[in-house]
């Protein structure tokens, strides 16, 4: 019945009794319905890291709001950056240093590269994701090491066409 009037009017979690909020099943069609209902749950439900890292799926902007109980959660920050890479800025600053959240940054953008290490500019996974992404010159002058952008304007020279360039680097990554 209640998730019925939820369905209805789901900003009216804070009608709910505690013996709703602390219910794993019921809570999670709420945040369903309305992912701030997460703020009703219980303790019990916040520290239940895997409800939390759905519900952070669903709108990673509530991250912020348990970033103090899960300030070292690579797979919550992740998720957060998605929706607001400024969130690197929030946490602990070696995240900055994380391979996979300097993908997740550039997945969402290539100008994130300059909200972590400068190292990246000579990583492989994270060049790929560069060049997969929506990079342009000046990010590229930017950002990556001087041999790739060696390489990247010697194969525009020949190519007249950057289109296939990550293709190339993998095939000569993989010799």
């Amino acid at each position: 019945l209640m998730l019925n009037i939820l369905k209805e009017y789901p900003d009216k979690i804070n009608i709910v009794g505690y013996d709703l909020l602390n219910n794993v099943d019921f809570m999670r069609e709420a945040v369903k319905l309305n992912s701030t209902a997460i703020y009703y749950a219980s303790d019990n439900i916040k520290l239940n890291r895997d409800f939390v890292y759905e519900a952070i799926k669903l709108n990673p902007s509530i991250y912020n709001y348990f970033f103090n109980l899960y300030p070292n959660d690579e797979k919550m920050i992740i998720e957060a950056i998605r929706d607001n890479p400024e969130i690197i800025n929030s946490v602990n600053p070696l995240w900055k240093n994380n391979r996979n959240i300097a993908i997740a940054l550039v997945k969402q953008n290539a100008s994130n590269l300059d909200m972590v290490s400068g190292k990246f500019g000579y990583d492989k996974k994270v060049i790929r994701e560069f060049f997969n992404s929506n990079y342009n010159e000046e990010l590229l002058n930017r950002f990556m090491c001087p041999q790739i952008v060696d390489m990247y304007y010697d194969y525009i020279d020949k190519n007249s066409s950057s289109a296939n360039f990550g293709n190339y680097l993998d095939s000569i990554w993989l010799k």
